[in-house]
């Protein structure tokens, strides 16, 4: 929701919010048993940051730019 209410008080400023699942990755947390190596989950959170579009704003998006929903 918080992610939702930001997008909206940002949008007449023309900023876009979106949360970003970087998936399971692995780390200490997501163990070795994690499907994703740590360098393409930047890689890919990094991609999609940078091509944000309107249909994503204020929504939960996965590291690989598809809309999650909550």
């Amino acid at each position: 929701m918080m992610t939702k209410l930001l997008a909206f008080d940002l949008s007449e400023h023309k900023i876009q919010v979106i949360a970003l699942h970087p998936g399971w990755v692995k780390t200490d947390m997501g163990t070795q048993n994690a499907l994703l190596e740590t360098q393409f989950s930047v890689k890919s959170c990094l991609k999609v940051i940078l091509n944000i579009t309107n249909e994503m704003n204020g929504k939960l998006v996965n590291y690989d730019g598809k809309v999650l929903e909550f």
